[in-house]
């Protein structure tokens, strides 16, 4: 539940990787999309921008998406692991090139292809085409590293 909850807000509102859902400018409580800002930036996988605004209104960079994906990622990865785990802070400090690191993040561990347009004009915001091709690698990479491979017909033979 709480996977389809953070990529249908991903979805719909992506912003940059810093306060408190209720602490935007700009996203009233009576906003529609209120809820689901709040749900995101409560997991972490979203914390707006420096100036108290969270920007939904405004087109989406390849690293600003980069950087929702890695935190997507990393949320939904470590909410698979057993409560007593402690969680490893993950997250780019602002001092380093956080959508670079994003990048590297997405690449290194096989969410996006070689030649995935993320990799490419950083700045440049992202189409809807984009997106989805990028949410749909996202996805079926933590399918392909959460289900397990099936068996070869030999190893699964029974004798009658």
């Amino acid at each position: 539940m709480k996977t389809i909850i953070a990529t249908c807000a991903l979805i719909s509102l992506i912003a940059v990787p810093c306060f408190s859902a209720d602490d935007f400018k700009d996203v009233p409580k009576e906003h529609w999309a209120a809820d689901s800002v709040r749900a995101v930036v409560d997991a972490g996988i979203m914390k707006g921008y420096p100036d108290d605004t969270y920007k939904g209104d405004k087109p989406v960079t390849r690293y600003e998406l980069a950087a929702a994906l890695q935190r997507m990622v990393e949320f939904i990865q470590g909410s698979q692991k057993p409560v007593a785990t402690d969680k490893q802070e993950t997250s780019v400090a602002p001092k380093y090139n956080w959508g670079k690191d994003s990048v590297a993040f997405l690449k290194i561990n096989g969410f996006v292809s070689a030649d995935s347009s993320l990799l490419k004009d950083a700045t440049k915001p992202v189409s809807e085409k984009e997106m989805a091709d990028a949410l749909a690698s996202v996805a079926a990479k933590l399918i392909e590293n959460k289900v397990p491979a099936p068996e070869s017909p030999d190893s699964s033979a029974v004798e009658n």
